[in-house]
């Protein structure tokens, strides 16, 4: 009789157990996949095309429809945009970057002048890079010590 060395033993066992479930009519256990399922693609009709983009002008979120239609907010949007619709957003108006020029001439800070107007610090710092304004670094002398 000829031993099995115990890396072959394991294949023999797996082999013999399958052979058992073949032989009572079992179908063997299936492997998982080994890549997510693709999601499915939500294909709009015309008149559901209408109803969201009617619901989207009467105030309705974007993620208020995802929700509603079933699809991601993204493919909402991107149905609105390619129907023209004008998307809703914080835009920042032409009146905000004046404000931001105005008092990034008068000395006030980044973050003064985003807390002032209501905007991200990050939003007054592009707009005043487009209108060739730049904020030199403080340096550590600028900076007061507790107690002076």
């Amino acid at each position: 009789m000829v031993g099995i060395s115990s890396s072959h033993s394991k294949k023999w066992e797996t082999l013999a157990r399958y052979l058992q479930a073949v032989s009572l009519n079992e179908a063997p256990a299936a492997a998982k996949p080994t890549r997510p399922r693709p999601k499915s693609i939500r294909m709009f009709t015309e008149p559901e095309l209408d109803q969201l983009e009617a619901r989207y002008r009467e105030g309705a979120s974007v993620y208020a429809l995802a929700k509603e239609f079933h699809c991601h907010r993204e493919t909402v949007a991107n149905k609105l945009k390619a129907r023209g619709v004008e998307m809703r957003g914080n835009k920042t108006t032409p009146a905000q970057v004046a404000t931001m020029l105005k008092l990034a001439e008068a000395g006030w800070s980044k973050a003064e002048i985003a807390e002032n107007v209501g905007v991200a610090e990050k939003t007054v710092a592009q707009y005043l890079r487009q209108a060739g304004l730049t904020f030199a670094r403080k340096s550590i002398s600028d900076f007061h010590t507790v107690g002076q």
